[in-house]
């Protein structure tokens, strides 16, 4: 009799510990996270292309890599002084506040020709074939315009060839005159059909890399 009286309160000693530990049980079940909704990547991808703030080289916007349409071109001075001369390089950003280039610095541009010295590459917006807008090199284009399509301005502080101060283009020995207009460069050209954000994408990061005083 006394065994089962023992028995009998050991069983409802225990069992409120039985009954604490239910709860435990409880919250140890975690909340499955909400799936977001389908279409949120590509309405923030959305967002983002419109939205100039955002990296818009960031992976995942809604462009074909295969319509980006980028031409890298070996020219030369005379090919480039040439299509000034028809109209076929837009200059007019010249005026967009940045900096004018002194003389000085625009004669060391031709001397850096002079001592065949390469040049950074151009870099234009191809958009309207006939006439091409410079996105990077402005004022280098300007420069040559300035002396061998105008003779605007005679050579001044030059540093290996100061027999030739005060020279214009048209002053120069033949040799030095050939030795300019021959001089190789390489354009980068932003090519018809590539898309419009893509197109804003790309001049707006060589406009950060470089700005439009080169």
């Amino acid at each position: 009799m006394a065994d089962k009286s023992r028995s009998s309160v050991t069983e409802k000693e225990s069992a409120p510990e039985a009954e604490a530990e239910a709860p435990e049980a409880d919250t140890a079940e975690t909340e499955t996270p909400e799936a977001e909704p389908e279409g949120a990547e590509v309405a923030g991808a959305e967002q983002a292309a419109a939205d100039p703030s955002v990296d818009p080289g960031a992976v995942g916007l809604p462009f074909d890599p295969t319509a980006v349409r980028i031409e890298t071109r070996a020219l030369t001075v005379d090919v480039l002084v040439q299509r000034i001369a028809e109209g076929g390089i837009d200059l007019a950003p010249a005026g967009d506040g940045s900096p004018i280039w002194t003389e000085v610095a625009r004669s060391r541009l031709v001397e850096s020709l002079l001592l065949r010295v390469p040049l950074p590459a151009f870099y234009f917006d191809a958009g309207a074939p006939d006439s091409w807008a410079v996105v990077d090199g402005l004022h280098r284009l300007a420069a040559l315009d300035a002396f061998v399509n105008h003779g605007a301005f005679g050579l001044s502080g030059l540093e290996f060839f100061d027999h030739l101060e005060g020279k214009t283009f048209k002053e120069l020995p033949r040799h030095f005159q050939r030795r300019i207009l021959e001089t190789q460069v390489t354009g980068h050209l932003i090519q018809e059909g590539t898309p419009e954000p893509v197109r804003t994408a790309i001049i707006r990061r060589i406009d950060t890399g470089s700005g439009r005083s080169s």
